[in-house]
């Protein structure tokens, strides 16, 4: 859940120091009906759910790819091994918007689009360069340097964990259809999320 610039939460983490990782601003919660409901506070069509006096809406409206959560929440002797698949449902698309309504379309998918994917992959869509940066850091760098010993290096070594990510790519919908709550349209969604991961281990054998 989101307010902007305020707090974010998150229900559990990998160990007591976890939350000094990677995401040290995240504050370990019980969760509760409420947060359940926040998460779902999708604007415009929803309003805000208020906890604790201050407003959330939907965690997706700041991040819609929470890599950096999700590395909190490994133990230690997952980040080589653990398989992290990650469903790209906005992708960029090569395709320019045609008119006013697409111009919104592709506003609102730009909005939920990965932060982190967009930031730090390579051209060819993968992360291989960035661990390959962090694995050449953890090699290099001497074992009796004080900088093993900092929480940011603590923080920056777990990224080595994005060379397990496999990205699955789900078909184009436009945005305005995650707004759809019929049973027609939460339907369509679920086949199409099966169709993605099916679409991927034939690709990969």
């Amino acid at each position: 859940m989101y307010k902007p610039a305020t707090r974010f939460r998150s229900n559990y983490v990998a160990n007591a120091d976890a939350i000094h990782y990677v995401t040290p601003r995240i504050k370990p919660v019980n969760l509760t009906p409420d947060h359940i409901l926040a998460s779902g506070s999708l604007p415009p069509g929803f309003p805000m759910t208020v906890i604790e006096g201050v407003p959330y809406w939907d965690g997706g409206l700041f991040d819609n790819t929470p890599i950096e959560s999700l590395l909190d929440l490994l133990e230690n002797d997952e980040l080589d091994h653990l398989p992290i698949f990650v469903v790209n449902l906005f992708a960029t698309h090569a395709t320019a918007p045609a008119n006013l309504r697409e111009v919104q379309e592709r506003m609102l998918e730009i909005s939920f689009e990965s932060r982190f994917l967009l930031a730090h992959a390579d051209a060819d869509g993968s992360l291989s360069g960035f661990v390959k940066t962090v694995e050449e850091v953890m090699r290099d760098l001497p074992q009796d340097s004080p900088v093993r010993g900092s929480e940011s290096f603590r923080r920056y070594i777990r990224f080595r964990a994005l060379k397990n990510i496999r990205i699955i790519e789900a078909d184009h919908a436009p945005m305005t259809g995650g707004m759809d709550f019929s049973a027609h349209g939460v339907r369509s969604r679920y086949k199409s999320g099966y169709k993605a991961v099916d679409k991927l281990f034939e690709k990969n054998g």
